[in-house]
């Protein structure tokens, strides 16, 4: 029974964390995805960007710039500094703008700008919808049990992304951390051993309680005053007695020990009924087979009337 409540309380468990881990795997994949849209949006306005430092080119071939990188990776501080990047270089550039009035009437130029601000929006509402699941994701990795299995799976707390300069120490935080797989099998692998150790164990101790229980109850049946109770008990339920006894007839010398079914095997003969006398193992009273019947098997007789 203890083994079926243990195994009952590891699979409640093992259910608990698994719903914990799957939630928590769902809302971390939907914050590396807006992270990852962030990324692609933030790629797209250095894009443009670079597109309008040709064109600056065009006007003022003079003009130390050098195109920016695009970011390939989606850690918060790659991030960061590739979106500080654009918007220092745009800075720049439309200030030269200023100083060339036909590069400020460029339809291309105008072209450019306009297209980094729709980029400059798309990483505004990307940063929306990723803060908004931070927020859901922390939250539901603070309540309880999901805190046990975060910390426990290393599922880091999520920073909240803000872009503005004034920010900046806020925003390079550590990335993101969730659980790649590993530690999940490593619990798997733990829990397998510990049910096998516990399992061993308990029927160990189950073997040698039944053990002893075995030898007891040997003990006790083997015991005379038990047998006797067993064989009136036998008699009572109409099952064969391992009690004995002697017969006597007037014309001859005790005989037996016999069981009680040759007893009544040697009654059907009327003559044998009215002569014998009988007496118990191990008692020296004699009876006739009236009495003996009447001690004996009237229980049994009564038994098989019953049934019929």
């Amino acid at each position: 029974m203890w083994l079926w409540i243990l195994l009952a309380l590891i699979a409640a468990i093992i259910y608990l964390v698994l719903t914990s881990y799957n939630s928590l795997q769902r809302k971390a994949h939907d914050i590396k995805e807006s992270l990852s849209n962030i990324s692609v949006s933030i790629s797209k306005k250095v894009n443009l960007i670079n597109q309008l430092m040709d064109v600056v080119r065009g006007y003022q071939e003079s003009e130390q710039l050098t195109h920016l990188t695009v970011v390939k990776e989606t850690g918060m501080n790659a991030i960061y500094s590739s979106y500080q990047d654009s918007n220092m270089m745009l800075t720049n550039l439309q200030g030269m703008a200023e100083r060339y009035p036909d590069l400020k009437a460029d339809q291309q130029y105008h072209r450019l700008i306009t297209n980094i601000e729709q980029c400059e929006h798309e990483i505004s509402q990307w940063r929306n919808e990723y803060n908004a699941r931070v927020k859901a994701y922390n939250s539901h990795r603070s309540s309880i049990p999901t805190i046990f299995v975060a910390n426990g799976m290393g599922f880091s707390e999520a920073p909240y992304l803000d872009l503005t300069i004034e920010n900046a120490e806020q925003t390079i935080l550590k990335d993101f951390k969730m659980d790649d797989g590993e530690r999940l099998n490593a619990l798997f692998k733990s829990a397998k051993d510990n049910i096998v150790d516990g399992s061993k164990a308990l029927a160990s101790t189950s073997k040698v309680v039944l053990d002893k229980a075995a030898d007891t109850s040997k003990k006790i049946a083997s015991s005379e005053q038990v047998q006797g109770i067993v064989d009136k008990a036998n008699v009572y339920m109409g099952k064969p007695s391992t009690t004995k006894f002697f017969y006597l007839l007037s014309d001859s010398t005790p005989k037996g020990p016999v069981k009680i079914e040759e007893i009544i095997m040697l009654a059907e003969d009327p003559n044998w009924v009215e002569q014998v006398r009988l007496s118990e193992v191990g008692t020296e009273q004699w009876m006739s087979f009236e009495e003996w019947t009447t001690l004996h098997t009237q229980p049994t007789l009564q038994l098989q009337q019953r049934d019929i």
